[in-house]
């Protein structure tokens, strides 16, 4: 159906960006149909989060 379709023709068509159609792909490339799964988009890390003893402070612990 869509096999040989310019990927921004596609995105137009379904209404979304080249950029997620070519994530989607990579992530169904790399792990078939579970790639397709949402997904959270939180942070693995967060650098600049405050130690334990200052999260124990604010919240009044």
């Amino acid at each position: 159906m869509l096999a040989g379709s310019p990927i921004g023709e596609v995105a137009v068509r379904y209404g979304t960006t080249r950029q997620s159609l070519d994530t989607w792909r990579r992530q169904f490339t790399a792990e078939g149909k579970a790639g397709l799964a949402d997904r959270s988009r939180r942070p693995r890390t967060s650098p600049t989060r405050p130690g334990p003893e200052v999260e124990a402070l604010v919240n009044g612990r």
